[in-house]
Order: C-alpha cells, then structure tokens, then sequence
C-alpha cells in the first residue's frame, strides 16, 4: 500500500518560544487585539520554521482557530468537538469525538458535502478502523501514531481521494 493514499494529520502542540523541531502552541485567552498579537507570532514562528504550508491549526475551540485564521486566511483551520453531533461550518476539518459518528452516521457525509475532512478524534482507534473506513473518514487523530499506522498497514487506508467520493 502507497503512503499517497493513508491520510496523515500533524496535530502541532507548539508552544512559542520552542525551538521549532518542538513545535508551537498558542493558549490564546486573551483580548481580541492581544489575541490578534499571539495569533499572528504563532503564524510567524510556523513560517520561520518553513512548516507554514503542511499546517492545520487544530483546537477544541473554535474562536481560537478562527482568530488565527483571520491573520492568516491561507492557514486551513481544524475543531475538535466533544458534544457537537452535526458538522459545523468555517472549518476545513473536523475531529469530533468519536462516539459522536455513532449518535450520527451521517456526520461525515454532510461534512464531505461542505468539502471538510473528517477525522475522529479517537484516543486508542485501532479496533474501530474498520467503523471510520464505512464512514468514509478521511483520517483519525490518535493517541498512538505508530500503532495506528501499524494497524493502517494491515487495514488499508481509510478513504481514497476525495474526489472519487463525490
């Protein structure tokens, strides 16, 4: 099986003032103008440490996603919900806890139909591959990359291109 067709997701956990081979991490709880300020130093330091391009800015909440996406519009942007069963709209991915595809199946065909991604966020997917492979989601958000790659190899990928889904 070719790495072109497994979908990876990087989650970043940086946090500013790292080296870049640690990563960048913007706990943005401030006012809209400083949190402006922390958004636009986190873009900095993406783009200083040449990963800007392969970056999806991923966060349980949605406000600080947006804000980093209004200083950078180029940046596509991810939220990780716990509650929410229905895709919401503004984002380019969605990692909804996994037992939400359970309480809603359709989940990733709606959020397909707005051109998101889906990729459930799923502590130990391993055993349930086979569930987000039916669903059609287009990657996982694990706990344990190197196991859930190893599983990857004997599960095959979890979807193919996008396009061939429409």
């Amino acid at each position: 099986m070719g790495h072109s067709k497994i979908a990876f997701v990087l989650v970043l956990v940086l946090s500013l003032g790292l080296s870049a081979n640690s990563g960048v991490s913007a706990q943005v709880q401030q006012t809209d103008e400083s949190q402006l300020r922390v958004c636009q130093r986190l873009v900095d330091e993406l783009t200083a440490a040449g990963v800007r391009n392969r970056t999806v800015i991923l966060s349980f909440s949605l406000a600080r996603v947006q804000a980093v996406q209004a200083v950078a519009t180029d940046l596509p942007i991810g939220w990780i919900t716990l509650s929410r069963a229905w895709p919401v709209g503004g984002v380019h991915l969605l990692g909804p806890l996994w037992p939400l595809l359970l309480l809603n199946p359709l989940y990733p065909w709606l959020a397909h139909r707005r051109g998101q991604l889906v990729a459930p966020l799923d502590p130990l997917p391993d055993r349930r591959l086979w569930l987000y492979k039916l669903l059609r989601c287009d990657a996982v958000l694990s706990d344990d990359p190197a196991s859930t790659l190893a599983a990857l190899g004997r599960a095959g990928c979890l979807s193919g291109p996008t396009e061939k889904r429409r």
